[in-house]
């Protein structure tokens, strides 16, 4: 699935997936925080996000956000 959408405050709490989320930041300014670490996000950042990674955006400034999920099952060869 794909998306687009703009925040001016994210709008979940921090959380997991069990999917793979590619998240691209078309504009921002703010904070990733991923796995207990804080990082400092700009524009034409991207991220890949695991399966049972925890993460949340603090945002100090409206941000454009497109977002990939991925099912782990895409991911997996069939070694048939």
């Amino acid at each position: 699935m794909i998306d687009e959408f703009e925040d001016e405050k994210f709008h979940l709490p921090p959380h997991t997936h069990k999917y793979y989320e590619i998240i691209y930041i078309k504009k921002c300014n703010g904070i990733h925080h991923l796995n207990n670490n804080l990082l400092p996000h700009k524009s034409g950042d991207l991220y890949l996000i695991s399966p049972e990674d925890k993460h949340y955006i603090n945002i100090k400034k409206s941000t454009r956000f497109f977002t990939l999920s991925l099912p782990i099952t895409i991911l997996i060869r069939n070694k048939t």
